[in-house]
């Protein structure tokens, strides 16, 4: 898990020149259950917001499904929008995201942890399949509380 999250912040820190919008979201808790319970509520709030899912990969098992064809790309408002929730036992304190430096200190500061107290991590990712698109106008309905970068 603690490679994931390392390639995950090592890609967004070298591609912070496409990254229009930002927010990071902080639940802490001593309770381990209490900590999965809301793990399992981000995970199923956020990918309840995709369409459809074209491919998951838990654990090695990687499942894959395609989209109804809707015809040529050409002209679509291409945008793509990175999840990354994770549940660490560790105390962090992420800054609010208002600029690229926000961000890029919350990436590095995730991507900073030790991989031992990384408990889940998921990475999320929509459109994923070519002829599928995520418009800017879906992005923000989606996720209004995003800071615009």
């Amino acid at each position: 898990m603690g490679e994931l999250v390392h390639d995950v912040v090592v890609f967004l820190s070298r591609n912070l020149e496409y990254c229009s919008y930002g927010q990071t979201a902080l639940f802490m808790t001593d309770d381990f259950d209490e900590l999965e319970q809301k793990y399992n509520q981000a995970s199923i709030s956020e990918r309840s917001k995709f369409k459809a899912e074209t491919l998951s990969n838990v654990g090695g098992r990687v499942l894959t499904s395609s989209l109804k064809e809707s015809g040529s790309d050409v002209g679509l408002d291409k945008w793509l929008c990175i999840t990354l929730i994770m549940a660490i036992e560790a105390s962090v304190k992420l800054p609010k995201i208002r600029s690229l430096t926000d961000l890029q200190q919350s990436l590095s500061l995730l991507g900073s942890l030790p991989p031992d107290v990384i408990v889940a991590v998921e990475l999320l990712w929509t459109p994923q399949e070519a002829g599928d698109s995520y418009s800017k106008d879906e992005l923000l309905r989606d996720y209004p509380k995003l800071a615009n970068l």
